[in-house]
């Protein structure tokens, strides 16, 4: 965000940012990941984090307004 503003960028942009909200962004209408989700990789395991409502909200919030955005 602070490179957009450094170097003009003159389209409208907007960070989202929500609380108890893991790694993961699934595309809509997935059933939200909760914070217990370990996937076995390699040696060692990932883990997306957040809860199950702050994944929720995020994504369900995120996905309206992308689509406001993509009807403006």
């Amino acid at each position: 965000m602070d490179n957009l503003k450094k170097n003009n960028y003159k389209y409208n942009y907007t960070l989202l940012d929500y609380e108890e909200l893991g790694h993961s962004l699934p595309i809509p209408y997935v059933i939200p990941l909760s914070e217990t989700l370990n996937v076995e990789m390699g040696k060692g395991s990932f883990t997306c984090g957040g809860t199950l409502k702050g994944n929720s909200y995020g994504q369900l919030d995120s996905w309206n307004k992308t689509l406001e955005f993509f009807m403006a």
